[in-house]
């Protein structure tokens, strides 16, 4: 009786491998072999590393020690766990900078740029008319030492008085002196 039962299952198991499911199923398994050897000679390599790990005293005490003196906490932990979740923004942040820092240094290595820069800066009404000043304070300066000084009369201050840029300037410096006392 018993030898019937095993040709009966040997002839199921032959049935099972006629399906075509079951061939594709096999062929792909076969084909898989190599990776999953590998995949077997991985863990095998990670598991004697454990084992390896474990036998090796120094490496746990080592491993104990540097534990042991970290000031790792509650707090610190939470403060990692925090600047984990700021990471993306601050990845954002280095790249901009990042950027502005290729450009910086793209423009100072550049002659032409740095040119085309100074000439813009240069055409700026703010600072054409800060070099009018500093040309007529120059102008100034060198007129009043090339002159010998002179006694100034009273006359004199008073015909200057008259002079409308004279009361444009005294205008100013009223103003001036009002908005510097005015209490807030």
């Amino acid at each position: 009786m018993a030898s019937t039962y095993a040709d009966v299952s040997k002839y199921d198991w032959l049935q099972e491998l006629e399906k075509p499911e079951v061939q594709e199923s096999l062929t792909y398994l076969i084909k898989k072999l190599p990776d999953i050897q590998q995949a077997m000679d991985s863990v095998d390599h990670l598991v004697q590393f454990g084992q390896s790990v474990t036998k090796d005293q120094d490496a746990i005490q080592q491993l104990e020690e540097r534990i042991t003196y970290s000031t790792l906490n509650e707090e610190n932990i939470e403060a990692m766990i925090k600047l984990l979740g700021k990471m993306p923004m601050l990845l954002e942040m280095v790249e901009r900078l990042e950027q502005m820092i290729v450009f910086v240094e793209s423009v100072l290595g550049d002659r032409e740029s740095l040119d085309s820069l100074y000439r813009s800066m240069s055409e700026q009404p703010v600072l054409q008319q800060g070099k009018d000043v500093l040309d007529k304070l120059d102008t100034i300066k060198e007129k009043a030492e090339s002159t010998p000084q002179e006694n100034i009369s009273i006359f004199a201050v008073l015909k200057w008085m008259k002079d409308p840029n004279v009361q444009k300037s005294l205008h100013y410096i009223q103003t001036a002196l009002d908005v510097f006392n005015k209490k807030d």
